[in-house]
């Protein structure tokens, strides 16, 4: 992180990484929340499918703060878990809260020789 970010609103990511029985149902399931999301202060989302096994997935919500993050979680209009009940999850999962603290760009460089 460079100086300049120091005085801006830092935002923070809620993060869960969870197996999907059925992805077209998750995905309708959390188009369907889109006004809520946004109503709680959720400005954009990440997803994520697994590389070697698309049935996983991971999803980064960006909130304004930790507060945020927390009334999202605990929510009854978005009921994150009947959400889960809906869309057959077994495990309830992990939910991580973060903020960023470093970005770093690596240039390609030539292989070794």
């Amino acid at each position: 992180m460079t100086g300049d970010e120091e005085d801006s609103p830092r935002m923070v990511y809620l993060v869960s990484i969870h197996p999907i029985p059925n992805f077209q149902a998750w995905k309708a399931e959390l188009d369907r929340a889109h006004r809520a999301l946004a109503r709680l202060g959720v400005s954009r989302h990440w997803i994520y499918r697994g590389a070697d096994d698309p049935s996983e997935v991971m999803t980064v919500f960006e909130l304004p703060s930790l507060d945020h993050a927390q009334r999202m979680l605990a929510s009854t209009e978005v009921d994150v878990p009947a959400w889960m009940d809906r869309i057959g999850l077994e495990i309830y999962p992990t939910f991580f809260v973060g903020e960023q603290t470093e970005v770093r760009e690596y240039p390609a460089l030539p292989p070794r020789r």
